[in-house]
């Protein structure tokens, strides 16, 4: 998962509900390359909450990620 991320250039995920949550399911937020990711960072969203890409390999269990890639217009 990691080299696929990598391969990528996956900045920022996407869950449909609480990103802990066991049945949680990612997907790849498109996001300009002059972005910083941290501004898509709020805390305190249990639904559609963002995460960066890495931090879901550390998660203990096994993590769901839809693999369609955002249509990024070029």
């Amino acid at each position: 998962m990691a080299r696929w991320l990598i391969d990528y250039n996956v900045r920022l995920l996407q869950s449909d509900i609480n990103s802990t949550d066991k049945d949680a399911i990612f997907k790849v937020v498109a996001i300009p390359a002059e972005d910083d990711v941290d501004n898509y960072l709020a805390k305190d969203n249990l639904i559609l909450h963002h995460i960066l890409p890495l931090d879901v390999l550390e998660f203990p269990y096994p993590v769901w990620i839809n693999i369609k890639l955002p249509h990024t217009g070029s």
